[in-house]
C-alpha cells in the first residue's frame, strides 16, 4: 500500500543514535534495508547535520550506509535549526554545501537544505516540546 518512504536516519554510530534519540538504531537500519528491496517503493533518506554532534564524519557514515543498501537512494542533508535550551548551533552554509559535495561522491543523488542562515524572520517561535 506504499509507493514512497522517507527514512530519517539520525546517526549510524549506535552510541550517538542512542544519545540523540533515546533508542537503539538496529531495527531502523534493518527496516531501511528490508524496505529498499520491495518492488515499486521509492526510497529516500534524510539526515540532519549538527556541527560538533552529528558531524561531518557521521553524515558520511550515513551516506556510506545508504550506499551499501542502494547507491541510487537519494539522501537529503538538512541543516540543523537551533532549538532553545539545546547546546548545538546551526551549520554555516559553506559547511553544509561542503559536506554535501563530499556525500555526492558516495551517493550522487544527494541534496541539502540549509535555509537562509536565519535572515527570514520566524512566523512562530521554535519551542521544544519534549
Amino acid at each position: 500500500m506504499l509507493d514512497e518512504v522517507i527514512f530519517s536516519l539520525k546517526a549510524i554510530t549506535p552510541k550517538l543514535h542512542k544519545d540523540y534519540t533515546g533508542v537503539d538504531n538496529r531495527r531502523i537500519l534493518k527496516n531501511f534495508a528490508m524496505i529498499s528491496r520491495f518492488e515499486g517503493i521509492k526510497m529516500y533518506a534524510e539526515t540532519v547535520f549538527i556541527p560538533d554532534y552529528v558531524d561531518e564524519r557521521e553524515v558520511l557514515r550515513v551516506a556510506e550506509f545508504v550506499a551499501s543498501v542502494n547507491r541510487d537512494i537519494p539522501l537529503r542533508i538538512d541543516a540543523y535549526l537551533p532549538i532553545p535550551d539545546l547546546p548545538w548551533k546551526a551549520p554555516e552554509v559553506h559547511q553544509i554545501q561542503s559536506i554535501t559535495e563530499r556525500v555526492k561522491d558516495i551517493l550522487p543523488n544527494s541534496t541539502c537544505f540549509y535555509g537562509d542562515e536565519g535572515s527570514t524572520p520566524l512566523v512562530y517561535e521554535i519551542e521544544r516540546i519534549y
